[in-house]
């Protein structure tokens, strides 16, 4: 069942057999909310795999590339081949502007990755600020490249079967990044993913996207692989507590108050939006985003801005929502006050109120152990 995002047709979640793929919209769970249980557990349980081949993507290269991307960057660039970090560009104030994750390759060059409905005004942006001494090159490759992921338990079991790259936590490590062959392709192989399970992207020209789509539903039929789509990866995220542009992190609010400080070096030298958020550090925040668990059994914060209250009085807005599948538990992502985070609160949905609870971290798998898990 397919759903439209910035002009890309995309997989929004699949019907099982015997069920018409039609979405009946709905402000409360729709349809789709058993099948999509079904895809987040699968992925818990075995393995999945989701088309993520709209990622806005860019070669970055040029003597000059290192430092200009620590002139925009709030975190630091990586300088070893493999390694990847994730970054968030900000404005003059500190607000977020958009997201990043880069990879340093092989020839020195850098592999940037960015929200995908953000690819003209990410473009733009980089544009205006590439230096006038044709020291960085910028090359947009989002539709050269095709991105599979691939996630579960039994992921590294998969891949194994179609590469002869070690994939061990040895090998190829939490968090990093090599280029490696998969069912006889090119692929740049990333060890992260958004759903919080072992797992991988593989990065890839698109002219091999289905050969290796059918290599890897070959190689994991014995471990029950099957598709996932945009509404599970949702679910999932949020389990995780992973905010997302356009929703968690945007201009109005400031990296420190989106709960990015771990991004932020504030001691790495000079880049847009530094001074603010020094300042606003030395200051303290007064609003920080938090994950929020709603005792509800049919409808969650999942259009966002919903009230968030404590005492009938509103000290925040859901940024957004929805349920977690493997925690069985209504989620939303919310930008509290200070002071009410550990109060009892409501949030307001659809005219009623719901009791809630700040989390302390996320709610699922919170040390991050199936992520580096070497099984």
């Amino acid at each position: 069942v397919f759903g439209a995002y910035y002009g890309w047709e995309r997989a929004s979640w699949f019907a099982p057999e015997g069920m018409e793929p039609v979405e009946e919209h709905s402000f409360r769970r729709g349809n789709w909310f058993e099948p999509v249980a079904a895809e987040c557990l699968n992925v818990q349980k075995h393995v999945g795999v989701l088309d993520l081949s709209p990622f806005t993507k860019f070669e970055i290269s040029g003597e000059g590339a290192h430092a200009w991307l620590e002139s925009i960057s709030p975190n630091r660039i990586p300088v070893e081949v493999g390694a990847t970090a994730l970054a968030h560009p900000l404005t003059n104030d500190g607000g977020v502007a958009w997201e990043f994750s880069i990879t340093r390759l092989q020839d020195g060059s850098y592999y940037m990755m960015a929200p995908a409905v953000g690819e003209q005004l990410i473009e733009d942006w980089l544009v205006q600020r590439l230096p006038s001494d044709n020291s960085v090159n910028l090359t947009n490759i989002t539709r050269d490249y095709g991105t599979l992921v691939l996630a579960g338990p039994d992921a590294r079991k998969v891949l194994s079967k179609i590469t002869d790259a070690d994939l061990s936590n040895e090998g190829f490590p939490w968090f990093t990044g090599q280029e490696i062959t998969v069912a006889g392709a090119p692929v740049r192989a990333l060890r992260m993913n958004f759903v919080g399970e072992l797992g991988w992207e593989l990065h890839h020209p698109i002219e091999h996207q289905l050969a290796i789509y059918d290599a890897l539903m070959e190689a994991g039929k014995e471990y029950n692989i099957s598709d996932f789509g945009l509404r599970a990866m949702d679910s999932m995220r949020l389990e995780k507590g992973y905010p997302m542009w356009g929703h968690d992190l945007i201009t109005e609010y400031t990296a420190l108050e989106a709960n990015l400080g771990w991004f932020v070096k504030l001691d790495k030298g000079e880049f847009e939006g530094r001074a603010a958020l020094a300042l606003q550090k030395e200051q303290g925040v007064s609003t920080k985003l938090v994950l929020l668990e709603i005792d509800s059994t049919d409808v969650d914060a999942s259009v966002g801005m919903e009230p968030v209250y404590q005492d009938g009085k509103v000290v925040g807005q859901c940024a957004s929502g929805g349920y977690g599948h493997r925690v069985q538990k209504s989620l939303a992502l919310a930008y509290i006050n200070v002071d009410a985070i550990d109060a009892d609160l409501t949030v307001k949905i659809l005219g009623n109120h719901y009791p809630a609870k700040a989390t302390k971290g996320c709610v699922y798998d919170p040390k991050g152990d199936l992520l580096k898990s070497d099984a």
